[in-house]
């Protein structure tokens, strides 16, 4: 009787942790030009408009990396950082509305000085995101 509830138990766990490993799907995301790159924040709006957040990596300078995702893919989207030989970064993001995204990090010259906040804003118009 022991063995047949060991056995049991062991058959719902196995099941458990199947069910719970194929909720998680392996999304495809753009990593653009850069040699290493990492995410730090995400903010939803809904399941069709969602932005994350990190930075790329390539030689001795990280720049900012913002992705949009549009309910079937992620896309890049530019945006801008402080000057040449600054290493810049972002760690969080809000998304207020479709047209009011705030993402905010860090900047750090690269002659290790200290480093200061970085908070760029989005109001839905390419090209126009910007340091605020």
């Amino acid at each position: 009787m022991k063995q047949r509830i060991l056995i049991l138990l062991g058959l719902a766990v196995l099941c458990l942790q199947s069910a719970i490993a194929d909720s998680w799907l392996i999304v495809a995301s753009p990593n653009g030009p850069r040699q290493v790159n990492e995410l730090h924040g995400v903010s939803a709006l809904s399941a069709n408009d969602i932005w994350a957040v990190g930075s790329g990596v390539i030689g001795d300078e990280s720049a900012t990396a913002t992705l949009h995702w549009n309910g079937t893919r992620w896309s890049v989207i530019p945006s801008p950082n402080v000057g040449p030989e600054v290493d810049n970064s972002l760690t969080g993001v809000a998304a207020v509305s479709s047209d009011d995204i705030w993402a905010v990090g860090t900047q750090q010259p690269t002659n290790l000085t200290d480093p200061s906040a970085l908070i760029l804003h989005w109001n839905g118009l390419p090209g126009r995101s910007g340091r605020m």
